[in-house]
């Protein structure tokens, strides 16, 4: 058993890969000489060599025996005999000292450095370039010696990226490329930008990294976003620039950047393609290192492709690609590992290959388990060769994470017999690297070392010892900007002191308690707040990566909040009522950035970054409602018009002592939502187990603030909902008598802020109207005719006279554009087939002739000059996913991206013939009121009259219809 253990051990095969704690290794593991031998060695084939430059000066050409000493060295340098290629760089060096050859000394120095990077000789190296850069910034300002500066300054930001410093290396090569520049060396450039665009994604800097590269070739892309958005055809077009070039390693390296990074932002398919090319071209030179770096970048795609099936809902997972897509991957390592010459390179295939084959079990055979059984015994004799070098200690680092990923999830390695490492093994694993990242100076790798230590006597339930380490770790990049180390181990130290608040707590220690319990929120507020910080770059990381999304970044928000509605109660508890305000203030607006995060991890694009207002400043006649769900409880948060932030935990009205679970919340939830969509219950709604359903719902949320509702006079409740509330309608709650869209107006806001909010007025009611019955896209997509949708529009125009009907083949994509970018309409109603999914790619409607996705529809409905936002957005005939605990988010994001103020959709696709009654109600209450009737009250008359009709009296007919965002 104790074999079948250990593979679990590198359960992150991505932390190299995917983890935001590593993810600088991911580059420099995929091909560890890559930057050495061919990027930066001034006399290697990738760019310009010195010599061919200073033999143009008479003094070369009288010594013979140093030009020959130079190229001894090189030769020595490319066979990888480091060792004897620094002997002969040092006298090479002191030759041209002799002679007072200044220039070549400085040449000799720099290579020297790049061979004792190599060799593991940090120090060395930093002396031998710095002796280099000294001596040329003392040199009268040639070309010889720009072009020799301007590679000098390249082998110097290599040594500064190896330790750990790739902001300065960034600035070092932005002053290598000035001298390029000057010099007119374009492909000496371009490799450098190269350079520059590994550096940023160190930094996790995707975008920048992406708009450096495209704007290295002069592509006409400004960044990778529109490069995604453009047609196949068009991208095949702009990259002939590249392909075009003859095969070189510059090309290759452009390529197999281009495909990394594209992976990095979740385009799959032209990474694929793209790093499909660059293999061509490995092959081409006929390099095994560079053949080697593309496999595993195409494996790594492929394994991306299998992550972003594993992040799906189980129904829309698609079963042949994950299991192709496993086995190419799989391929790719393998092959990888076998063609490289470099040890940190196989290394690194074989530890993908390995945490790929741990989380796959449940789909792929028992033959394929048994072809990588000897793995593990593989990897674990070879980490200890590992040069004292940035991949070296990555390497050591992952795989001690991997083993505590391992030990916190408990994963079962029932089909799998591998040995499983112990703690001290792992402990000494971890000093080792720790050790080796201080002599580099490498204090980022030294930080993850050190917290990684940290995290280890966590799992062990050493506090002290963990908080110390934890500490340590925070302080070796309390300088950087290392948002991403940052926030995980002041989260860590949050836990900590979260753990030892609750021992004390079990001690009767109170005063200690509370202490740690504060230091805890300060722990996980400075966490919060970097992660803030990270939230341009933290949603370019795709769903391989994702910043781990539901592991690694919605457990701080959610813990952070928990701890301070914990504060909050022990304040309310001792009368301190005004003191408590702080702490649920917190805590809302933690909510709030989780729900902006969760957006724009749903676009993979900060996009939600608009100018706001408080939604308790728009009405004072509003109650605001914060339903919270914890994984211990269900919390809510409520300020009444007029009031103070209240808080209570709702509890179930047989046992007032048992609060509600997740759970419990959940399980009631998905029975409720199965019972509203069962049109056949409409007769028998109240002597089946919906209604009981509706009740419970009620009492948790509504019945404990009823009657503050009442007094203070609340017309309209808003409700900021979470996790799998998003897909109820609140308006189905029940109190026993009615439901409550008969007593209150009801709106959904995705956050806890508006876009500027004003109220319709009846003069902008000029609108929209489109909508297809049977399209040509329906039969693709295998989905009923829409018969009602012709009533609808017609009803719609009577309605609102002053409007631009666009019906059937007539509605398209390009007809809709058109006229969008000619004529401002506050109001858009669209009437057609679409869904709204917890995955952006699955969240769209249907034009006559095919899918618009949530990307496409935001473009559309913004229209190019547009300078006036949509007041009113009508998706109508829409559905969420079903089994998408998430799928709301689809509604969300359309609501957000689209840029309207107001948003009306269905949670579910409803009948014809009660849609348009519906809408016609809609509509007339808006248009007849005189801007008396706000939207949302529009919205609850209209429910209001179709549920006193018997014939749509079941809330399959009424209850879909929600309003997202402004209400008035």
């Amino acid at each position: 058993m104790a074999r079948k253990q250990t593979v679990k051990i590198l359960k992150i095969l991505n932390i190299c890969a995917s983890s935001p704690l590593f993810l600088a290794i991911k580059k420099l593991c995929d091909r560890p000489f890559q930057i050495a031998v061919m990027l930066l060695f001034i006399i290697s084939i990738a760019v310009s060599p010195i010599l061919s430059v200073i033999a143009q000066i008479p003094i070369i050409q009288t010594q013979p025996n140093i030009q020959q000493l130079v190229q001894q060295a090189q030769t020595l340098y490319e066979q990888r005999q480091f060792d004897r290629s620094a002997i002969i760089w040092q006298q090479t060096a002191a030759g041209f000292a002799t002679k007072g050859d200044k220039l070549n000394q400085a040449m000799a120095l720099s290579n020297l450095s790049l061979t004792y990077q190599q060799l593991g000789q940090w120090p060395q190296a930093k002396t031998a370039i710095d002796q280099s850069i000294n001596l040329l910034q003392k040199l009268e300002n040639t070309s010889a010696r720009k072009r020799i500066f301007a590679q000098s300054l390249d082998i110097q930001g290599r040594l500064q990226r190896a330790s750990g410093d790739s902001e300065t290396a960034i600035e070092t090569w932005q002053k290598a490329a000035e001298f390029y520049t000057q010099i007119g060396n374009k492909d000496a450039a371009i490799q450098n930008q190269i350079n520059q665009s590994q550096a940023l994604q160190d930094l996790g800097l995707y975008p920048r990294a992406c708009q450096t590269l495209l704007k290295a070739f002069d592509l006409d892309i400004p960044d990778c976003k529109t490069l995604n958005e453009l047609p196949p055809e068009t991208v095949t077009k702009k990259l002939e620039t590249i392909s075009n070039r003859p095969d070189s390693l510059l090309k290759f390296d452009a390529m197999h950047g281009l495909g990394d990074i594209l992976r990095a932002i979740g385009d799959l398919q032209l990474s694929q393609n793209i790093l499909e090319s660059s293999l061509t071209v490995a092959r081409n030179l006929r390099s095994p290192l560079e053949e080697s770096t593309a496999l595993l970048g195409l494996g790594n795609t492929a394994r991306a492709f299998v992550e972003r099936q594993i992040l799906l809902p189980s129904q829309d997972q698609d079963s042949t690609i994950l299991i192709l897509k496993t086995q190419a991957s799989f391929n790719f390592y393998r092959e990888a590992a076998q063609l490289s010459p470099s040890l940190t390179a196989k290394l690194q295939a074989q530890l993908n290959q390995l945490s790929l084959l741990l989380e796959s079990q449940p789909w792929i055979g028992d033959d394929e388990l048994t072809k990588y059984a000897d793995l593990w015994p593989s990897i674990q004799a070879e980490i200890n060769n590992l040069p004292a070098s940035r991949a070296g200690i990555y390497a050591q680092i992952n795989l001690a994470q991997s083993y505590l990923k391992l030990r916190k999830k408990g994963a079962s390695t029932a089909r799998l017999s591998l040995p499983l490492p112990t703690a001290i093994e792992i402990n000494k694993i971890l000093t080792k690297a720790a050790e080796q990242a201080r002599i580099l100076d490498n204090k980022k790798a030294e930080a993850y070392a050190v917290g990684s230590l940290g995290t280890l006597h966590e799992t062990a339930k050493l506090w002290q010892l963990a908080e110390s380490l934890t500490d340590r770790a925070l302080s070796l990049v309390s300088s950087s900007k290392a948002a991403d180390i940052t926030y995980q181990y002041f989260w860590q130290l949050g836990r900590i002191h979260k753990a030892q608040a609750d021992i004390e707590k079990s001690l009767g220690n109170s005063d200690k308690a509370q202490k740690y319990i504060e230091a805890a929120v300060v722990a996980y507020t400075n966490a919060f707040e970097n992660l803030r910080s990270l939230r341009t770059d933290l949603v370019a990381i795709n769903p391989e990566v994702q910043f781990s999304f539901r592991d690694s970044v919605e457990p701080v928000y959610r813990q952070l909040v928990a701890l301070n509605l914990q504060v909050a109660k022990s304040l309310i508890s001792q009368g301190k009522i005004d003191d408590s305000q702080k702490s649920l203030k917190q805590a809302r607006n933690v909510i709030e950035s989780l729900q902006i995060a969760e957006l724009n991890n749903f676009f993979q694009d900060a996009c939600v970054d608009v100018k706001t207002q408080q939604i308790d400043e728009v009405d004072r006649t509003a109650a605001i409602i914060y339903p919270i769900i914890l994984e211990q409880q269900l919390e809510v948060i409520v300020r009444l018009p007029g009031g103070k932030l209240l808080l209570y935990t709702p509890t179930n009205p047989s046992n007032n002592s048992q609060v509600v679970t997740q759970k419990e919340l959940e399980n009631t939830l998905i029975e409720l939502r199965s019972g509203e969509k069962n049109a056949s219950l409409q007769s028998t709604a109240s002597s089946n187990n919906f209604l009981p359903l509706t009740q419970k719902v009620y009492d948790w949320l509504i019945r404990p603030i009823e009657t503050g509702l009442q007094e203070s006079q609340a017309k309209i409740l808003v409700f900021v909902l979470d996790g799998e509330l998003r897909n109820i309608p609140m308006a189905v709650l029940h109190d026993g008598s009615q439901y409550l869209v008969e007593k209150y107006a009801i709106a959904l806001t995705p956050g806890l802020q508006l876009l500027n909010p004003q109220p319709l007025l009846q003069t902008q009611l000029r609108a929209l109207i489109a909508g297809a019955t049977n399209a040509p896209s329906f039969q693709a997509n295998n989905l009923n005719p829409l018969p009602g949708v012709q009533r609808e529009l017609n009803q719609i125009s009577a309605s609102l006279p002053n409007n631009d009907k666009r019906e059937n083949e007539d509605f398209t994509k390009a007809n809709l554009q058109a006229i969008i970018d000619q004529v401002p309409f506050p109001v858009v109603h669209i009437a057609t087939h679409g869904q709204f999914s917890s995955n952006a790619e699955k969240t769209f409607i249907l034009d006559w002739n095919g899918e618009i996705n949530v990307k496409d529809l935001d473009e559309l409905l913004r229209g190019i000059n547009r300078k006036r936002p949509i007041e009113l957005l009508v998706l109508s005939a829409c559905e969420t996913v079903a089994g998408d605990s998430r799928a709301a988010l689809g509604l969300a994001g359309v609501a957000v991206r689209a840029g309207a103020r107001s948003t009306l959709a269905t949670l579910w696709q409803v009948n014809d013939e009660s849609t348009a009654l519906f809408m016609s109600e809609f509509y007339s209450e808006l248009a007849q009121s005189q801007g008396q009737v706000n939207k949302a009250e529009a919205l609850r008359r209209a429910q209001v009259k179709l549920l006193k009709d018997s014939k749509y009296q079941h809330p399959y007919f009424w209850a879909p219809y929600v309003l997202v965002g402004n209400w008035k």
